[in-house]
Order: C-alpha cells, then sequence, then structure tokens
C-alpha cells in the first residue's frame, strides 16, 4: 500500500478557494488552486525551504508535510505629470506596494503647489502605496499666486475705489483700469523705474507691485482759414500755455477792403493770449473780417438843408437814410460820374469815401385804424402834410364797460405796518373820445375837428392809429 502524507498549505498572509488541507499519496500528483494576497504576485510554493513542483509526483514518505506560498512584491511604474511646472528629481520612478516614498515639491512661477492627485483624487504621498496597477500617473495641482497691484494715477484723476488695485495673473495681460487726466494723454506705465508694456503678459510671480502712470501733454494742431485774407502758416498749441504771450504776437491777415477782427473758434471769438484749455488734436481758426468803413455824403441840391455824412460798411447791407425831414430817398446819383446808386442793397460795394446828389420825395404812410380791443376797422395811405378825415372809422358813442382787477395793501392799525393785501374789481364806464398815433402821445380828438392835416413822422412809414377812450369808475 502507498504511503500518504497529510499536507498543510501555509499561505503567509494569502488567500485560497479550496482546504488547506488534504492528503497525498507517494508517487501521484496533486493539483493546488493559486492563492493570492493584495498587492502581492503568487511565485510557487516550497517545501521544506525549498522550491516545490506540484505538479510532479509526491515523493515524500512523512506522515505530515508542509506547502508554504511565496510571494512577490507587486510594483507600479510612476510618471509625474507636472502641468508645466519644473522638478528637480527624475520624472519617472518605481513605487513598491505598500512601502512609502518621498517626493520633492515642485515649482511653477505664478502658482502654488497645491500636492497631487491620482486618478482624479487628491493622494498622500507620504502613505504607503495601494496601488496594484503597473503604471500610473501623480498629476501636480497648482493655484495661481497673483500680484496685488496698486494704480498710480500720478496725477490724473482719481479712480473709483474699486479700480485703484487690480491683480496681476502670472501670462495673463492685465486687465487695467481706463485713466484720465484733463490736458494730458496717457504715454504708458512703469514698473518699478522700467517701462511697461500694458499689452504684454504678466510675469510676476505673488506679491505686490505699483504700475504708475505716464503723461503727455496734449498738444493741438491749428490751421489758420483765412477767409479770403492773405495767408497764415499753422502751429502747434500746447494745453494749458497761452498760444502767444503778448497781443502782438498773434497772427494777423490782411483783405482788400476789410478788417482783421480776430479769430473764431466754431463761430466764437477765442483770445489766443489766454491759456490753451482746447483739448482736441485739431482745430481751425477762421478770421473774422469787418467790413472797411466808409462815409458816405449825401447833398440835397436847391434845398437849404445841410449835407449829411453817413458810415456804411464794405460788403454789408445798407440803407441810406434822408435827414430832410417829411421826406425819403427816391434817387442817388455819384456827384463825379452820374452813376445810380441803390438807397438800399444787401452789399455795398464802393471801397472809398463816396459823395452822392440826392432826390426826395414826401413820405407816404400806410396807416392802420384799430378799435378800443385792438381789432382793425380800417386802413388808408396818407402824405405827409396831406388833409386826412377819421370820420369814418368814428366807433359807436355808446359806452362801453371794462373790468379791471385792482390790489391794494391793507395795514395794522396800531403799527402801521403792512400786513396783507385786498384784491377788488373795478368796472369802468368808458366812452370814446378819438384816436391817438400808437406808442406816442400824439392824438386827434373828435372835440376838435374831423377833418386834419397829417404832421407826423417816423422812420417807418407803416403808422398804427388806435381809438381812445376816457372812463369812469362805476362800482367796486
Amino acid at each position: 500500500t502507498a504511503k500518504t502524507t497529510n499536507i498543510t498549505l501555509e499561505l503567509d498572509g494569502g488567500e485560497y478557494t479550496g482546504d488547506l488541507t488534504f492528503v497525498a499519496t507517494y508517487g501521484q500528483a496533486f493539483t493546488l488552486a493559486k492563492p493570492t494576497k493584495v498587492g502581492y504576485a503568487f511565485a510557487g510554493w516550497t517545501l521544506n525551504g525549498q522550491a516545490y513542483d506540484v505538479d510532479s509526483a509526491w515523493a515524500l514518505e512523512e506522515a505530515t508535510a508542509t506547502l508554504v506560498a511565496t510571494w512577490d512584491v507587486k510594483t507600479t511604474n510612476i510618471t509625474l505629470e507636472l502641468d508645466g511646472g519644473e522638478y528637480t528629481g527624475d520624472l519617472t520612478f518605481v513605487a513598491t506596494y505598500g512601502q512609502a516614498f518621498t517626493l520633492a515639491k515642485p515649482t511653477k512661477v505664478g502658482f502654488v503647489f497645491g500636492g497631487w492627485t491620482l486618478n482624479g483624487q487628491a493622494y498622500d504621498v507620504t502613505s504607503a502605496w495601494a496601488l496594484e496597477d503597473k503604471t500610473a500617473t501623480l498629476t501636480a495641482v497648482w493655484t495661481q499666486n497673483p500680484t496685488t497691484i496698486t494704480i498710480d494715477v500720478n496725477g490724473g484723476d482719481e479712480l473709483p475705489e474699486n479700480e485703484r488695485s487690480i491683480l496681476g495673473v502670472f501670462g495673463e495681460q492685465l486687465n487695467l483700469p481706463t485713466v484720465t487726466r484733463t490736458g494730458y494723454d496717457l504715454a504708458g506705465w512703469k514698473l518699478d523705474g522700467e517701462d511697461y508694456d500694458a499689452k504684454s503678459l504678466w510675469n510676476k510671480d505673488g506679491g505686490e507691485a505699483t504700475l504708475v502712470a505716464q503723461w503727455k501733454l496734449k498738444t493741438t494742431q491749428v490751421t489758420f482759414n483765412v477767409d479770403g485774407g492773405s495767408d497764415v502758416d499753422g502751429a502747434t498749441f500746447k494745453f494749458g500755455e497761452a498760444p502767444y504771450a503778448n497781443a502782438e504776437d498773434v497772427p494777423t491777415t490782411t483783405k482788400a477792403n476789410h478788417n482783421f477782427a480776430g479769430w473764431l473758434l466754431n463761430g466764437e471769438e477765442i483770445d489766443l493770449t489766454a491759456a490753451w484749455m482746447i483739448e482736441d488734436k485739431a482745430v481751425e481758426l477762421v478770421a473774422k473780417w469787418t467790413g472797411a468803413k466808409i462815409n458816405v455824403t449825401i447833398k440835397y441840391q436847391g434845398v437849404d438843408i445841410e449835407d449829411s455824412v453817413q458810415e456804411v460798411e464794405f460788403g454789408s447791407s445798407y440803407t441810406l437814410i434822408s435827414t430832410r425831414p417829411y421826406h425819403k430817398l427816391s434817387r442817388l446819383v455819384v456827384e463825379t460820374t452820374g452813376e445810380e446808386v441803390p438807397v438800399s442793397g444787401d452789399a455795398w460795394l464802393y471801397s472809398e469815401d463816396l459823395v452822392l446828389i440826392a432826390e426826395t420825395v414826401l413820405k407816404t404812410f400806410n396807416v392802420t385804424v384799430k378799435g378800443c380791443y385792438g381789432e382793425t376797422i380800417g386802413t388808408f395811405s396818407v402824405e405827409y402834410g396831406q388833409d386826412f378825415s377819421l370820420d369814418s372809422y368814428n366807433p359807436s358813442t355808446d359806452a362801453i364797460y371794462v373790468e379791471k382787477q385792482e390790489t391794494i395793501d391793507t395795514y395794522d392799525p396800531e403799527t402801521g405796518e403792512v400786513i396783507g393785501s385786498v384784491t377788488y374789481t373795478v368796472i369802468k364806464e368808458m366812452f370814446f373820445d378819438g384816436f391817438r398815433i400808437e406808442g406816442t402821445e400824439t392824438k386827434y380828438s373828435i372835440e376838435n375837428s374831423k377833418n386834419f392835416v397829417w404832421n407826423y413822422d417816423a422812420d417807418s412809414e407803416d403808422v398804427t392809429i388806435i381809438a381812445t377812450y376816457e372812463s369812469e369808475d362805476i362800482w367796486i
């Protein structure tokens, strides 16, 4: 009878799916399942300290024996992913299951190292390695380390509180606030005394910094529109400075039959000896002209009246006026040539003093007659000195009644001080008593005669006559 052996399996921390004891028969082979152990690979069995081939026939005669499982610890090839950072050691290494390893801290400009992640989860590199995968990647985590930047407007307009400092993120362009200064253009920025390009990417790592605005005084390119005068060269004016210190230095121009009267900006006269406070990059100044003053002498031949002298402006509209009482000019001719000159016109075009011979006619007045309520009741024309009648325009002799509001003060009987007022209504009974030339004291009374001689003279030949009434207070 073949000898048998009671065999016990020693797993050294592993796990086994079958019985841990069984009977082996001498000369016969047996089959063992492969045990498992977390973090380890099964390396075979040993018998009495020697590797044992379980596929061979059992060759031991002892009554008992122990087969011991042997293990190889698993390792993982680890790669470090730095996401733009820098690392002083190797970026790949081997980790042994159950053993801890040490990693140096990586660096990245503009960022603070926040640890490592493994498969998207935070990983504590001080703990024993617990992954059985053959490969793995540890990824560095970073948080931004911005720079606190103070904005120094350097004489510019004060910024709102929330714009006086900004954050500078490494590798990103700064979001600078809009800064202004009256009379200046922004010329750039300085950082630590050096020019800073606002379009560049920020390259500072945390901390604090100050950006100082740099300014350039605004200038205006000025062109002079001489409007037909002699040419004037353009100039450059600086904001806040007087273009010309002395009035004698202000450019002038000349134009036939005109007097230079200064410069206009947008239709308004401008003082070029005062500080220039305009921020436009370019403007046009236009010459202001006044026509030359011309003396026109009007002679009245055959009439015992002194010559009159009037001043007209070259190029301007004009109306020549007769100084002969009750007369107006009907015709004017140049004394030396006999050339007729219009009594009025849109532009006087004689450039020298002129003597004119006048022909005059009596004035004819266009009269509008109005009633007491302002209504027109008739019109007529009358020549100065001519007889005329207002009889046909007399209104009814019946009385009319007019209501009028009047106010008087009331007084304290003891102190005499004004303490209030009283408004009352006056009814006036009014009777027609003649006509008055509007705006004058000249009156045609019906008590005298209804036939009058026109003896009123004025510059305007349009005259209004108003019916007038005398009144009595009826009651209060």
